[in-house]
């Protein structure tokens, strides 16, 4: 299996790069991908079933929770979201991990119960269980909603916050 990559610059109408097929044969960690983010920087990153991946030109590289440079607590990568000024989170199977781009240096913010993950206004927010937590490098966590059923989905935007919970 191979998936087909092209990056967009949108202020021009030409590709800046673009990748015709990866596969584990090319380097990516794992064939099932989970989600895709491109950064500030315009690297690509690859959340899979078995590690994180950083796809900067033409150079796949991996990160998992044994590289030696940045903490992972697993390699099961669920989702990926970011803010536009350094900085992605990810949801590594039940956790969620914030990561700074330009160091890739790693805080574990929450170690279970994470069910989904996405970035607001202004902070990244994740739910674990029944609540919806704020997260923001310099104000650390907080508890921003509570439900009486566990918490499957999140959005924020310029109405409010959007919950989804199970039946």
């Amino acid at each position: 299996l191979s998936i087909c990559i092209c990056f967009l610059h949108y202020q021009c109408v030409f590709a800046v790069s673009c990748i015709d097929h990866l596969g584990v044969a090319d380097g990516l960690s794992h064939y099932s991908i989970n989600e895709f983010y491109q950064d500030e920087y315009e690297r690509m990153w690859v959340a899979t079933r078995h590690g994180l991946n950083c796809i900067s030109g033409s150079v796949c590289r991996i990160i998992q929770s044994d590289s030696t440079n940045t903490y992972l607590p697993n390699d099961y990568i669920r989702h990926i979201c970011g803010d536009g000024q350094g900085s992605i989170l990810l949801q590594c199977a039940s956790a969620a991990v914030f990561m700074d781009l330009l160091t890739e240096k790693t805080i574990e913010i929450e170690k279970n119960g994470v069910q989904t993950i996405c970035y607001g206004i202004g902070h990244y927010l994740y739910a674990a269980r029944d609540s919806v937590f704020t997260f923001s490098p310099t104000q650390g966590k907080q508890c921003v909603y509570t439900a009486d059923k566990r918490i499957t989905s999140i959005m924020e935007n310029e109405q409010g916050l959007w919950v989804a919970t199970e039946k």
